[in-house]
């Protein structure tokens, strides 16, 4: 799924093989060189392990989990300094 207009992102779900379990990232698009797309993960839930509990984090991350949790992240780690 990607979003382009308020804020660019992709969430990608992924289906494990080895494991009966679910991932789901979440990358921010930006531009390289106002030419080509790029992607940088901003967040990342592993071994989910139903669809009610995929359903439930996917909500959460489409209405902002992923980039509050990537906005604190950046700002703690720029005070810690």
């Amino acid at each position: 799924m990607k979003e382009k207009a308020l804020y660019p992102r992709s969430i990608i779900i992924f289906k494990s093989y080895t494991k009966d379990s679910f991932t789901i990232k979440s990358f921010e698009i930006y531009l390289d060189n106002h030419k080509e797309e790029k992607y940088k993960q901003i967040y990342v839930v592993e071994d989910l392990l139903n669809i009610a509990d995929l359903i439930k984090e996917l909500n959460e991350i489409i209405y902002g989990k992923d980039l509050i949790n990537y906005t604190n992240k950046k700002y703690y780690n720029y005070f810690d300094k």
